[in-house]
């Protein structure tokens, strides 16, 4: 009686490589090919990498401030990359953040899309009274070029208002180093805000005054920038708008809504409550 062939060998022929039993051929050491149905592999990925931690966007931004004197030297590629990173911080501005709280205390401007001197109500509320974002914009770009002028350190000082009763008005009071000619002085403008949509301000500009300097007759002198202002729209108060679009507490980033141009801002030390 003959053997019980094993499955797929006919009976009386010896089996080969390709006729043993799949069992059979791993054993012997043959190539094995699996037929079975398998997933079929997933598709390549077409999404874009995710924008860089906020940690790593204020790197790259306090980096391009120190190189750049606040933004006023960059290149073009530096400006982009600067607003690349500008907008990561934006985006990952927490939308449940005590805005009024953080942004109260002293800060000092590390970067703008505009010229240093521009941290200031009075220039934020001048393009109102000037009626035109054109000619405000060309006036400011012959004031940076004003020879001998020199713009140092820009700080301001924010306090939030309140709505319980009585409601208290806040304040922006806003300090600029500029030296003429060898001769210098801190040009102070002071303002009021009023809140108006979450992390929005309405600031008008009230006076500007000049401290420290040796200029006779200019040190000390309170300019009334509230009535000369409304005096140019006939009557009317010049305001500005003001949207705060980061502030973790130590760093904030404010834009002017008129013309979106943003300061950056760092907080001094010891300068924080309201």
């Amino acid at each position: 009686m003959r053997p019980h062939a094993p499955a797929g060998v006919r009976p009386g022929r010896a089996p080969t490589s390709l006729t043993r039993p799949r069992t059979q051929r791993a054993a012997a050491g043959s190539p094995l090919v699996d037929f079975s149905p398998r997933a079929a592999p997933p598709p390549p990925s077409t999404s874009r990498p995710g924008p860089p931690p906020a940690s790593d966007s204020l790197s790259t931004l306090l980096r391009l401030a120190a190189a750049t004197d606040r933004g006023v030297a960059a290149s073009r590629s530096e400006r982009t990359a600067a607003d690349v990173a500008v907008a990561a911080l934006e985006a990952a501005q927490d939308p449940s953040a005590d805005l009024p709280t953080l942004t109260a205390g002293d800060w000092l401007l590390v970067y703008t899309t505009a010229q240093p001197f521009r941290s200031s109500p009075f220039f934020w509320c001048f393009q109102a009274a000037v009626g035109s974002a054109a000619a405000a914009e060309a006036i400011f770009a012959f004031t940076a070029l004003a020879p001998l002028a020199t713009v140092g350190a820009a700080r301001q000082t924010v306090r939030a208002g309140s709505v319980g009763s009585p409601a208290r008005a806040g304040s922006i009071v806003s300090r600029v180093r500029l030296t003429v000619a060898g001769v210098g002085g801190d040009v102070v403008s002071e303002a009021t805000t009023a809140g108006a949509a979450p992390g929005e301000l309405v600031v008008t500009a009230t006076t500007t005054r000049v401290e420290g300097s040796s200029i006779p007759g200019v040190a000390g002198t309170v300019v009334d920038v509230a009535r000369g202002l409304a005096a140019a729209r006939r009557g009317s108060p010049a305001t500005a708008r003001l949207r705060t679009t980061y502030c973790d507490g130590a760093v904030r980033v404010t834009r002017t809504l008129e013309d979106d141009h943003a300061f950056v801002y760092v907080r001094e030390q010891g300068g924080g409550g309201v």
